[in-house]
C-alpha cells in the first residue's frame, strides 16, 4: 500500500510539473519565446588523434515556439539559432539559424492532409569525415526544404502517402573546397498499415528516393548522381501505457551513375522502443540504418547503422537525471574503410526559480577506424582517423513568458534517506595495504647534452595508522599519525659503457596529517587529507664504466601529501577505509662522473600515487552502523568520474649507435621503468546489476579519455620517444557485498581496449621518426566502494590496476633499434551516479 502510495503521489507530481509550462496567447495560438546561455569545454576542438587543441566557447540559443490549440488542426511555428563564439579559435566561430512550419489539416476524424517547409543555416562538426583539417574555418551549408502528403484511414487500415525534397548548398572553408558537395534531394513514401489488434499493428512502407549533385563531377572526378529505394514490413506495438515499440525489417538499393560505383544492397532494420519502467523513469532506444553521402575518393557512400539508449529520471521534483548511450557503424561502400563511433553522456536540469533552470552534461565522444597507414616507415603505422573527445556543458536556461509553478515546487522529495546514529569520536587505530606508485622526474648534465626522464613502478606496501578525531553535527576533523613500508623501485639500464644505470628505491615513511570531512546520512565518512611524510629513499645513478665515481646515497626526503578517501562504518567500533593520496617530495640533487671524466649532476624530483585499503578500530562507540540498508542495487545505473593515475611503460629492446667505439661496438641492451601521473582522465560508466540479501553482483561498461602519458628528451643528440594514453573503452564484472548501512564494497575484473600513441626518434632523417597508434588489451583489475547519498545517488571511489599486452617495432635506420613497449596503469576514480 506504501509503494502505491508513492506512485500515485509521483505520477500526481510530474503531471503538476507538465501543467506548470504555459506561455503568451494570441488569439488561439500559444507563443513560448525561449532562450539558454551555454558555457562548454571541448578537449579536442578539431577531432584530430593527437596533438589535441582544447577551447572554450560560449553558445546563445535563442528560440521560439508558436503553436495553434485548436481542437482540430495544427500549424506550429519554430525559430531559433545557436551562436557559438570561442575564447581562443575565433575561426571556428558559428552562426547557426532556422525556421520551421509544419501544419495538418483534418478533413474528416481519421484522415487528414499535411505538410511544412523549413530552412536552415548550420556549420558542421570537425569530426566529420568530410573535413580534412585543411579549412581553416567550419564548413557551413544551406539547407531548404518542403515536405507534404496525406493521411487516410478506412476501418482498421490507414494509408499515408507523402514528398519530401531537400537542396543542401555547402560553401568552401578556406583551402578546403566543398561546392562540389551541393545536391538535391528528392523523395516520396506510402505507408499502408492495418490494426490486428488494439495493441498491435502490421505496416508495409516503401521510399523512393533521387540524389542529384549541383556538379556532374566532384573534385575527385566521380559522378555522384544516384536513386534508389527502401522496402520494409514491421510491426507497431503498445504493450501496455508504460511500453511501446516498433521495428521493421527490408531491404534497400541504391544505383550509381558513375560506373566505377558498384550498387548498395543492404538489409534495412530499425525500431524503437519506449518504456515508462517507474512513474519516474523512462527508457528508450532506437536503432537506425540510412545510406549517407560523402565525397571520399572512392566510396560511393556510406552504410550507417546507430543503436542508442538513453534513461530520464526524475530525481526531484527539481532536478531531472538523464544518461545515454550510443554505438554507431560506418561502412564505406566501394572502399576499405570501417569506422565505429561511441559516445556515452550523463547531464542533469534543476529549476532553480519557475521558469529558470540550470543545466550540467558531460559528453565523450570517440572514433575508431580501420583505416591504418605506415607513415614514413613500417615502424610508425598510425590509426589516422581516429579521436576522442570529452566536452562539458554548463547552461542557464529561461523560459521567456509567464510559467505557473505549480503545488510540484515544494514537494518534499522521497530520495531522502534516513539518517543513522553515527559518530566518529575519539581515537581510532588501523592496519592498511596498499598499492604505491613511484613516480621519478630526473634532469641532468649527459656528456655535453642534457637528458630529462620521467620514470615510474608500482608495487605493494603495508603500515599501520592512529588518530583522534572530532565531530560536529555531520562535520569531522582529526590528527593522524600513519606509519608506511614500500617495496616500489624504479630501475633504468643501457649496457653502453658511457651509458647510465639509475636505481630509486622508496623504504620506510613516517608522516602525519589533518583529515577534515563530512559523515553521509547513512555513516560513512567522506574525508581530505593534508599531511607531511618523512620518507625514505635509496638513489643510485651511475655511468657503466665510472661506477667507482657513482652517485650512491640513502637520503629521507620531506613530501606533502595530498588526498582523500571514505571511512565506513561496518560494526560499532570496525570500520573499512579507501584511502587515495598524493606526495610531492622534496627534489635532491646527485654528482657523478660521464665518460669524458666531466663532473655532471643528476636533478631527483621523486612523486608518489597511493591507494589503501585499511580495517580500522574506533575506540569509541560508531553507533548504528547496522540500520537496515534502504537502498535498492537491483536494476540499471549510470554516473561520469573523474581520475588520476600513472601510465607506466616498460620499455625494452636493443639499441645499436652508429658512433659506438671498437672497444665497446653494440648491440646494447636497454630496459627502462617509464611512466608519469601528469594528467587526468574522465569518462561515463553505465551498468546493470542485482542483489540477493547483502550479495551483488553486475556489469558494467565503460568510456573514457585521456592524454596521460610520459616522455624522454634528451639533447643535442640521443634518443627521444614518448607514450601517451588516448582512449579506453572497457567492460567490467563487479562482485561485492552490500552492508547494513546500505554501502557497497566490490571488486571488478575486466578488459579495457587502450590506443596509445609512441614515439621513437634519433639522428636527423625525421622520414626514420617513429609515431605510431597501437590499440591493445589489457586485464583491469580493481576494488571500490559506493557510498549512497540518496535512494538512488551515490558516489563512487574506485581503484584499478590494468596491464596491457605489449607491442614491438624495429625502426628503419641503418643502426636499427629493436623495442618493446609493456605498458600499464593505475587509476583511482572519483564518481558520481544514478540507479534508476
Amino acid at each position: 500500500m506504501a509503494a502505491d502510495a508513492d506512485r500515485v503521489a509521483d505520477e500526481d507530481a510530474w503531471a503538476l510539473v507538465q501543467e506548470a509550462a504555459d506561455g503568451y496567447r494570441a488569439g488561439s495560438f500559444l507563443v513560448q519565446p525561449e532562450l539558454a546561455v551555454s558555457g562548454v569545454y571541448d578537449s579536442n576542438i578539431f577531432a584530430t588523434r593527437k596533438d589535441e587543441v582544447e577551447d572554450g566557447v560560449m553558445v546563445f540559443s535563442p528560440d521560439l515556439n508558436v503553436k495553434s490549440e485548436w481542437e482540430r488542426h495544427k500549424l506550429d511555428l519554430d525559430l531559433g539559432g545557436a551562436f557559438g563564439r570561442y575564447l581562443s579559435q575565433h575561426d571556428e566561430d558559428y552562426d547557426d539559424y532556422w525556421a520551421n512550419l509544419d501544419g495538418r489539416y483534418d478533413y474528416t476524424d481519421n484522415s487528414n492532409v499535411f505538410g511544412g517547409l523549413g530552412y536552415s543555416h548550420e556549420h558542421e562538426d570537425r569530426g566529420s569525415p568530410e573535413d580534412s583539417q585543411s579549412g581553416n574555418e567550419p564548413t557551413t551549408f544551406d539547407s531548404s526544404r518542403v515536405h507534404a502528403g496525406i493521411s487516410h484511414g478506412l476501418g482498421k487500415a490507414t494509408l499515408r502517402m507523402g514528398g519530401t525534397y531537400e537542396q543542401l548548398e555547402f560553401a568552401d572553408a578556406g583551402l578546403l573546397t566543398n561546392t562540389d558537395r551541393s545536391r538535391d534531394l528528392i523523395g516520396a513514401g506510402l505507408r499502408l498499415s492495418y490494426a490486428l489488434h488494439p495493441q498491435y499493428t502490421v505496416f508495409g512502407q516503401g521510399v523512393w528516393d533521387k540524389r542529384e549533385y549541383d556538379e556532374r563531377a566532384d573534385d575527385n572526378g566521380f559522378q555522384r548522381d544516384s536513386d534508389g529505394y527502401r522496402a520494409d514490413a514491421g510491426v507497431q506495438a503498445t504493450l501496455s501505457n508504460r511500453l511501446k515499440g516498433e521495428a521493421y525489417l527490408g531491404y534497400l538499393r541504391q544505383d550509381y551513375e558513375d560506373t566505377r560505383f558498384s550498387s548498395v544492397s543492404a538489409v534495412d532494420l530499425g525500431g524503437s522502443l519506449n518504456w515508462r519502467a517507474t512513474p519516474r523513469t523512462t527508457l528508450s532506444l532506437e536503432l537506425d540504418r540510412s545510406l549517407e553521402e560523402t565525397t571520399l575518393a572512392g566510396s560511393s557512400g556510406y552504410l550507417y547503422t546507430s543503436l542508442a539508449g538513453t534513461v530520464q529520471h526524475k530525481f526531484a521534483p527539481r532536478m531531472n537525471i538523464n544518461a545515454g548511450i550510443s554505438v554507431a557503424e560506418a561502412d564505406y561502400q566501394t572502399l576499405d574503410r570501417n569506422d565505429a563511433y561511441y559516445t556515452a553522456q550523463v547531464g542533469m536540469r534543476y529549476y532553480i526559480a519557475p521558469g529558470y533552470y540550470l543545466g550540467a552534461e558531460y559528453r565523450i565522444l570517440t572514433r575508431n577506424s580501420d583505416t591504418r597507414m605506415d607513415v614514413n616507415n613500417p615502424a610508425s603505422p598510425q590509426e589516422l582517423d581516429d579521436y576522442a573527445r570529452n566536452q562539458f556543458f554548463l547552461t542557464l536556461g529561461t523560459m521567456l513568458y509567464p510559467v505557473k509553478p505549480g503545488a510540484y515546487w515544494d514537494m518534499p522529495s522521497r530520495e531522502t534517506l534516513l539518517p543513522a546514529a553515527i559518530q566518529w569520536p575519539g581515537l581510532y587505530t588501523g592496519l592498511q595495504l596498499g598499492h604505491d606508485t613511484l613516480n621519478l622526474h630526473t634532469r641532468g648534465g649527459r656528456d655535453m647534452g642534457v637528458d630529462v626522464s620521467e620514470f615510474s613502478h608500482s608495487d605493494a606496501s603495508a603500515g599501520l595508522f592512529a588518530g583522534y578525531g572530532v565531530t560536529l553535527d555531520r562535520w569531522y576533523a582529526a590528527l593522524e599519525g600513519e606509519y608506511e613500508d614500500s617495496r616500489a623501485t624504479i630501475y633504468h639500464n643501457k649496457s653502453k659503457l658511457s651509458s647510465r644505470t639509475l636505481d630509486l628505491a622508496k623504504d620506510r615513511s613516517y608522516g602525519i596529517a589533518l583529515r577534515a570531512g563530512y559523515r553521509l546520512a547513512t555513516g560513512p565518512l567522506l574525508y581530505g587529507r593534508l599531511g607531511v611524510v618523512r620518507t625514505d629513499f635509496d638513489a643510485y645513478t651511475t655511468v657503466n664504466e665510472r661506477t667507482a665515481f657513482a652517485f650512491d646515497d640513502k637520503r629521507t626526503e620531506t613530501g606533502v601529501r595530498l588526498g582523500l578517501g571514505s571511512d565506513i562504518p561496518v560494526s560499532h567500533h570496525l570500520f573499512v577505509r579507501l584511502d587515495y593520496s598524493v606526495t610531492d617530495y622534496d627534489d635532491f640533487d646527485g654528482s657523478l662522473i660521464d665518460s669524458n671524466d666531466l663532473l655532471q649532476t643528476e636533478n631527483f624530483a621523486p612523486r608518489e600515487d597511493l591507494f589503501r585499503v585499511g580495517l580500522g578500530w574506533q575506540m569509541g562507540d560508531l553507533g548504528d552502523a547496522s540500520r537496515n540498508r534502504q537502498v535498492e542495487y537491483t536494476g540499471l545505473y549510470a554516473g561520469t568520474h573523474i581520475a588520476h593515475g600513472a601510465v607506466q611503460s616498460e620499455a625494452s629492446g636493443s639499441h645499436n649507435d652508429g658512433n659506438s667505439p671498437p672497444t665497446d661496438p653494440g648491440p646494447y641492451s636497454f630496459v627502462g621503468d617509464f611512466g608519469d601521473d601528469s594528467a587526468a582522465t574522465a569518462g561515463v560508466f553505465l551498468g546493470y546489476g542485482g542483489s540477493r540479501n547483502h550479495f551483488y553482483a553486475g556489469l558494467e561498461g565503460e568510456i573514457e579519455d585521456s592524454n596521460a602519458g610520459w616522455n624522454h628528451q634528451r639533447s643535442p643528440t640521443g634518443r627521444d620517444f614518448s607514450v601517451e594514453k588516448m582512449g579506453t573503452l572497457g567492460i567490467s564484472l563487479r562482485g561485492g557485498y552490500i552492508l547494513d548501512n546500505g554501502s557497497l564494497l566490490y571488486a571488478r575484473v575486466g578488459t579495457a581496449r587502450t590506443r596509445f600513441n609512441t614515439t621513437w626518434a634519433k639522428g636527423n632523417n625525421t622520414l626514420n621518426n617513429v609515431d605510431r597508434d597501437d590499440a591493445v588489451s589489457g586485464v583491469r583489475l580493481g576494488m571500490g566502494a559506493e557510498l549512497p547519498i540518496s535512494r538512488s545517488a551515490f558516489t563512487r571511489l574506485d581503484y584499478s590496476y590494468t596491464d596491457y599486452d605489449s607491442y614491438s617495432f624495429v625502426t628503419s635506420h641503418a643502426e636499427a633499434d629493436s623495442m618493446t613497449f609493456d605498458n600499464s596503469e593505475t587509476l583511482f576514480r572519483l564518481g558520481l551516479g544514478m540507479r534508476f
